[in-house]
């Protein structure tokens, strides 16, 4: 597992260092929509007080690898395409945290769909949505032999991951999140310089 992007080509590395960025902003994205919510200025009251559970757990902003003990898990691949394995992780940590689950899940939402190209401009909506892991919520945990999940590649070989707290719903499916046997794995770290901009 390598630390350094110069064993990145130069455009998978400029891709990488901006990431940081953009992750920030998702951070300050989600909680733009926990204000709204609570404040009762969306549109849709349905869609609020579907979202209220996922939210409750977000009363804090996301673990994010800037000026922190965490890093970006990222698996890039020779022909210059990258994924994101896991948004922030910490040593001896090998999976996903339920808050990244949760913000995973709002992100792909359709639903939510036209408040993240407002709120995050569509290129950097799009890119997030292209290389973070994708996540579905679900009412009740179970999917039926045979199932197929649009959107979804590829599956977790496990069952649906419950999250441990909040109120209900709290179950979501989470994509295939390890590396595959052709990709390197990459651990990023970015910090804030003096004017307060995220580099690597």
């Amino acid at each position: 597992m390598a630390d350094a992007l110069d064993q990145v080509s130069a455009k998978q590395a400029r891709r990488m260092r901006t990431l940081g960025h953009a992750l920030h902003q998702l951070a300050g994205g989600i909680d733009l929509l926990r204000r709204r919510v609570q404040r009762d200025r969306l549109h849709d009251r349905n869609l609020a007080s579907w979202l209220t559970p996922w939210l409750t757990d977000l009363s804090n902003r996301l673990p994010l690898p800037v000026n922190s003990s965490g890093y970006t898990l990222i698996a890039a691949r020779e022909d210059g395409s990258w994924r994101v394995i896991r948004p922030h992780a910490v040593e001896g940590n090998e999976s996903i945290s339920d808050t990244w689950v949760r913000a995973l899940v709002l992100l792909h939402l359709p639903a939510l769909r036209e408040y993240w190209t407002h709120t995050l401009r569509r290129h950097r909506f799009n890119r997030l949505r292209t290389v973070l892991p994708r996540a579905i919520p679900l009412e009740d945990g179970q999917i039926p032999p045979g199932a197929v999940v649009a959107g979804l590649d590829e599956l977790s070989a496990s069952q649906p991951r419950t999250l441990s707290d909040g109120p209900a719903p709290a179950s979501a499916l989470v994509a295939e999140t390890g590396p595959k046997p052709d990709e390197q794995v990459l651990r990023v770290r970015w910090h804030t310089d003096g004017e307060g901009r995220i580099v690597y």
